[in-house]
């Protein structure tokens, strides 16, 4: 069992910058766990970039990750080339742009499909809502 921390990281839209510098002012080690809230892409313009970073921290830090409401508008997108007027709206138009030059490939793919909904780990369960989940 770890010594670490736990540590809820949230909200990242596209930061890549902003994300680096908390990660490197709470002085994270490979003993913290890191849960990460969501929302990954849309608001600033580094979206892939954002991925592409938590891919590669995956294999050296404890990561759990969660699917966000704006994630699961890119992985919609991604998979049916459908774009929701309100997630161009809040962020997807800067995504869209991001991820011009980038193809379907599988590795993109990837990036995509490991963001998940929910996680149980060491007797902590961890959960997203989105207000689309809400009953009325």
């Amino acid at each position: 069992m770890s010594n670490g921390r736990t540590l809820a990281i949230g909200d990242i839209h596209g930061g890549l910058r902003a994300l680096q510098q908390a990660l490197q002012r709470a002085v994270v080690t490979t003993d913290d766990l890191l849960v990460f809230l969501g929302d990954y892409v849309d608001g600033w313009s580094e979206s892939p970039e954002v991925l592409d970073f938590l891919l590669q921290l995956r294999t050296s830090h404890r990561c759990i990750f969660l699917r966000g409401n704006h994630d699961a508008l890119l992985l919609e997108w991604f998979k049916t080339g459908f774009e929701k007027p309100q997630w161009l709206k809040h962020g997807g138009r800067s995504t869209l742009q991001a991820y011009a030059g980038v193809s379907a490939t599988p590795t993109f793919s990837n990036t995509l499909w490991w963001i998940i909904t929910s996680r149980t780990t060491s007797g902590c369960s961890c959960m997203r809502a989105s207000p689309t989940c809400v009953a009325s």
